[in-house]
C-alpha cells in the first residue's frame, strides 16, 4: 500500500463496528482487523485543490479535469420472493478512484447476507433503519464499470411485489491518491420484487414505477387508492429534467400544464368526475421520452411534488400517502445496431396517445422475460394454427421488425438462442 495513500474510516463505521462489539453483533474478526489497519494508515491531506505534479515535473490529471465524467452508482436488479440479490458498487472515475468510505442504507424489508469486495464492512440498525458501511482502498486505480464491492441481501418469504430501495446514505471519502473528489453524481438501487404478495394499499395517490430503453419512451401511470371515494384531484408532478415531456405525452387529465421553474420540471395535474374513480385503475397516463445516452440500470425520478386536493364528492381526504415512481432503463443506446435486446410495447388510446408501455426481450413469444427455445417452438406452432399468442407476445416475437410474427421468426429466435445470444444484428442478417 503506498504510503501517501489517502486512508479515511468514517466516524459512522468506527461506531457501528464498537456498538456490534458492545451488544453482540456478529461483526468478523477480520472486519475489525481492516477497520484498524485503516485508521492507522490515515495521512494528512493538503487542502490545496490544485492539480498535482509528481517529483519529476510531469503533470497529472487533476480532479477538475474529470469531474464532470465522475460517478459512483449501486445498481438495480429484479428479484423473486427468497432470492438473494447481489448489488455491486461501481464507479466511473476515469479509473482514477483508488479509495472509498461511504454508507448505504437499505430497505429494512430486506434480510442482510453479506458484503464481497470490501476490505472492511459492518451492517446495524439505528432507530429501525438498516445500514451497511463499506470501506474500500488499493494501490492500483479501481476500473471503470467494475464492481468494486457487491452487498449481497435477501428478499424474505411472504415479502409483497413492490420497488425496494439500496440508497447511498453518507459518501465521507471517495478519493484518488492525490484528492478527494468533488463534483460526482450518485445513483442509488431500485430492486423490484415479483412473485410476492399484492402489497396493502392505503388510501393515497400513486405514480406506478416503470422500466426504459435508453432513446425511447416509458409510461408513468397515476394510479388512486381510496375505496372508490375519489371523484377529484389537483397535484404537482416533479420530474427529472433530463426527461423530456410534451402535451402529446399526457392523457386521462382534465387539464395538465407542462413548466420549468427553478431549474427543475414539472407537470400540474387536474382531474375530476361525476362518479368516483375505480381504486388501481390509472388516472392519468404520462409518456417520458428517454435520453439516448441513458446507460443500463440508469434511474429516473418522477415524484409528487404537491397535491393541493383529493377528495371524494363530500370532502377532502386527510389522512393518505403518496407514493414516487421511477424509471429503471433495461438497455443502453446502440447507435451502430439496429436491433437491441430488447423491444418496447406500447398501448395506444383511441386518439393514438401512448398510454401504456412494456419492456421484453427481442423474441420474447411467451412473455417471461426471456428470448429461448421455448418461444421459438410457440412460434412455430401459431404459425402452423395453435394461434395462442396474443398481440403483445406477436410484438416481441417480430424479431426482424417486419410488421409480422411468422415462421422465420422462429428460426432467427434458435439461431439467436445457439449462437450464445450474441447479436441479434447478426441473426436478422445485418
Amino acid at each position: 500500500m503506498k504510503k501517501n495513500k489517502l486512508m479515511k474510516v468514517s466516524a459512522v463505521l468506527a461506531t457501528a463496528l464498537m456498538a456490534a462489539s458492545a451488544t453482540g453483533m456478529t461483526t468478523s474478526a477480520a472486519s475489525m482487523k481492516n477497520a484498524e489497519a485503516l485508521r492507522g494508515g490515515r495521512t494528512a491531506r493538503s487542502a490545496t485543490r490544485t492539480t498535482r505534479r509528481s517529483k519529476g515535473g510531469s503533470s497529472k490529471t487533476s480532479i477538475e479535469e474529470v469531474e464532470s465524467e465522475v460517478s459512483i452508482a449501486l445498481q438495480g436488479k429484479k428479484a423473486k420472493v427468497g432470492e438473494i440479490v447481489e448489488i455491486p458498487l461501481i464507479m466511473n472515475t476515469g479509473n482514477q478512484c483508488t479509495c472509498y468510505d461511504l454508507l448505504v442504507e437499505y430497505d429494512a424489508r430486506f434480510e442482510f447476507v453479506g458484503v464481497s469486495g470490501a476490505k472492511a464492512s459492518c451492517d446495524f440498525e439505528d432507530s429501525g433503519r438498516k445500514y451497511v458501511s463499506l470501506v474500500g482502498y488499493d494501490a492500483a486505480p479501481y476500473q471503470d464499470g467494475e464492481a468494486v464491492a457487491t452487498i449481497k441481501l435477501r428478499v424474505p418469504e411472504g415479502a409483497e411485489n413492490d420497488d425496494y430501495f439500496v440508497n447511498f446514505s453518507q459518501i465521507t471519502s471517495f478519493s484518488t491518491d492525490y484528492d478527494d473528489f468533488e463534483n460526482y453524481e450518485t445513483k442509488n438501487a431500485v430492486v423490484t420484487v415479483t412473485g410476492g404478495v399484492e402489497k396493502a394499499m392505503t388510501d393515497g395517490l400513486r405514480l406506478k414505477s416503470t422500466v426504459g430503453v435508453a432513446g425511447d419512451s416509458a409510461v408513468v401511470d397515476l394510479v388512486p387508492h381510496s375505496s372508490n371515494k375519489c371523484t377529484a384531484f389537483d397535484m404537482l408532478v416533479e420530474y427529472d429534467s433530463r426527461l423530456t415531456l410534451e402535451d402529446k405525452d399526457v392523457s386521462g387529465a382534465n387539464a395538465f400544464c407542462i413548466f420549468e421553474e427553478g431549474g427543475k420540471s414539472y407537470v400540474s395535474l387536474v382531474g375530476y368526475s361525476n362518479e368516483a374513480f375505480r381504486d388501481g385503475d390509472p388516472l392519468v397516463h404520462l409518456n417520458f421520452h428517454i435520453p439516448a445516452d441513458a446507460t443500463a440500470n440508469d434511474t429516473y425520478e418522477v415524484k409528487i411534488n404537491t397535491v393541493t386536493d383529493f377528495s371524494s364528492g363530500n370532502a377532502a381526504f386527510e389522512s393518505y400517502d403518496t407514493e414516487d415512481a421511477v424509471i429503471s432503463i433495461f438497455e443502453s443506446s446502440r447507435p451502430n445496431e439496429r436491433y437491441q435486446e430488447h423491444k418496447v410495447y406500447k398501448k395506444y388510446s383511441q386518439s393514438g396517445k401512448v398510454i401504456g408501455s412494456m419492456v421484453s426481450m427481442r423474441g420474447d413469444a411467451n412473455v417471461d422475460g426471456k428470448a429461448d427455445v421455448r418461444d421459438a417452438a410457440k412460434v412455430a406452432r401459431y404459425c402452423a394454427g395453435t394461434k395462442d399468442i396474443d398481440e403483445v407476445g406477436q410484438f416481441f416475437a417480430d424479431v426482424d421488425d417486419n410488421g409480422k410474427m411468422d415462421v422465420r421468426d422462429a428460426a432467427k429466435i434458435a439461431r439467436y438462442v445457439a449462437a450464445g445470444r450474441t447479436s441479434w444484428d447478426k441473426v436478422n442478417g445485418k
